[in-house]
Formats: structure tokens, C-alpha cells, sequence
């Protein structure tokens, strides 16, 4: 399953939180932070489904960069070390 998350219009975490729940099958214990983030990352169970292999792809992450680069450095780093721990999850960030 290929997944897209546009953080072009994206100004804080709360905001990227919420693109997130929007565009992944997140569970309900997800508690829209980093941490939790890279608990689903890393569930063996996410996102579910029949596809064994799932790719997310953020895009337009040099904007969102501008606006909160520490957050996004922190994102960018989770998502690194949460797919280097899965061999079915690949993610991307493309400015």
C-alpha cells in the first residue's frame, strides 16, 4: 500500500498530527506525538492488510521544514530508524 502525506499547507505539529491521522490507518491508542508515532511505525501489525509491503511518502517536506525545522528533523529520524527496524515499510521524504 502506498501511502501520500502533502505537508505543503502544514504550520506546526498539531497541524502534521492531524494530516496524519487523516492519511494513515493510525490506531485509536495513537497519541499524536513522535513517540507514539514511531510505536505504530515499528508495530508489526500497521498498517494491516493483505498488501506485505507499504510505502509512505511525504512530500513537499522542504516547506514544512522551514516552518518547524527541529520537528521535522525529528520526523525525518523516526522515520529512518522505524523502516530500518521493518523490511516492509518504506519511507520517503521528497521537497
Amino acid at each position: 500500500m502506498r501511502y501520500f502525506i502533502d505537508l505543503r499547507d502544514i504550520e506546526d505539529k498539531r497541524q502534521l498530527h492531524e494530516k496524519l491521522t487523516a492519511a494513515l490507518p493510525l490506531p485509536p491508542w495513537y497519541g499524536r506525538n513522535l513517540d507514539a508515532l514511531y510505536d505504530v511505525f515499528t508495530d508489526p501489525s500497521f498498517p494491516g492488510g493483505e498488501d506485505p509491503s507499504n510505502e509512505i511518502l511525504f512530500l513537499h517536506t522542504e516547506e514544512a521544514a522551514k516552518r518547524m525545522p527541529a520537528y521535522m528533523r525529528a520526523l525525518q529520524q523516526l522515520c529512518l530508524e522505524a523502516a530500518s527496524e521493518r523490511d516492509d515499510l518504506d519511507i520517503e521524504f521528497e521537497d
